[in-house]
Formats: structure tokens, C-alpha cells, sequence
């Protein structure tokens, strides 16, 4: 037999010694790490698993690996993707939000911020549009949202006015 050591060399062995240690005091553990073999890079998931005998003493312990490349790229792949519509989103000139099914902001575009006269957008999540317009344009609005919510269908090529927090008239397409 050889050691773990010797089958999978010093720098990778140095990256599995915790792993190994939890195993031999008796804990499970669990960790991603990057491997880089000769024809590829690859993500394993490594799970350290002792092994117990008769009188529940650890004896040993078992490595179980997997192959999670091809989960950590999509992973990547979303990251990229939601970096780079985010991007447009904020530099839209646009007013551009989204709601949950309570009609609450979940996101809002700088341009939407501005059109508020709001200088930190992430302390407005949570508000609805009560919290922004009058009684009469937010139950207006509000009542808009319901039937988006309810039917699933978008409220395409509608013009509207709303009032920004200069008290300056816009309209919205």
C-alpha cells in the first residue's frame, strides 16, 4: 500500500491534509476544489468520510470525489450573464423595475432612482409604489400591476404621466 501522500503528490495532498484531519477526528466534510490534470481543468467535489469499526473508533477514512465541472461553468455562465444584464439594467436611461407577486420593488434601475429623487436604491427595496406617488397615481398603478400579475400579460405600448420627486410632469411609453 502507499499513502495518499504518494499517489497524489505533496501540493495536492497539502490541499486535501484538512479534509483528511476532520475525517480522522471522526467528521464528514465536504469541499470543491480545482484540479488541474494534464488534459483539462476540472472541479471535484470531495467528500472526506470517516470510517468507523465495531467499538465506533475511526479506523480510517474514505474519499468519495465527483466530477462538478460541468455544474461550477453553468454556474459561471450565470454569473456572467446576470453580471452583464445587470449592466444594461443600470445603464439603461429607461425607468426599469421589478416587483414581487405583492406589488413590493424587488430591483430598480438608477434611472428610476433618479426619476425619485433616490440616492441609495438598495435601501428602497421592499417599498411599493404607495411609497412614491400619490393616492391616486399609486392605486392607478397599483391597479395596473394586479392585472399584469393576474393575466401574466405584459401592458406593452401604453402611454402614461407620473409626477418625479421635482414635481416636474413625464411621460412614460
Amino acid at each position: 500500500g502507499r499513502t495518499v501522500r504518494e499517489i497524489v503528490g505533496e501540493d495536492y495532498y497539502s490541499e486535501m491534509k484538512p479534509g483528511i484531519e476532520a475525517a480522522l477526528a471522526g467528521q464528514t466534510v465536504r469541499a470543491e476544489r480545482l484540479a488541474r490534470p494534464v488534459s483539462r481543468v476540472i472541479w471535484l467535489q470531495l467528500t472526506y468520510i470517516p470510517h468507523f469499526d465495531a467499538d465506533q473508533r475511526v479506523v480510517g477514512f474514505y474519499i468519495l470525489g465527483y466530477d462538478i465541472t460541468e455544474r461550477k461553468q453553468a454556474e459561471e455562465a450565470f454569473v456572467r450573464e446576470r453580471t452583464l444584464l445587470r449592466a444594461v439594467i443600470d445603464n439603461l436611461p429607461d425607468l426599469i423595475y421589478v416587483k414581487d407577486r405583492d406589488r413590493r420593488f424587488l430591483l430598480i434601475n438608477p434611472a428610476w432612482s433618479r426619476s425619485r429623487g433616490i440616492a441609495d436604491a438598495d435601501g428602497e427595496l421592499g417599498k411599493t409604489v404607495s411609497d412614491y406617488f400619490s393616492k391616486d397615481q399609486a392605486e392607478q398603478l397599483d391597479n395596473e400591476d394586479k392585472v399584469i400579475i393576474e393575466t401574466g400579460a405584459p401592458m406593452v405600448n401604453r402611454e402614461s404621466v407620473t409626477v418625479d420627486a421635482g414635481g416636474q410632469k413625464k411621460w412614460h411609453l
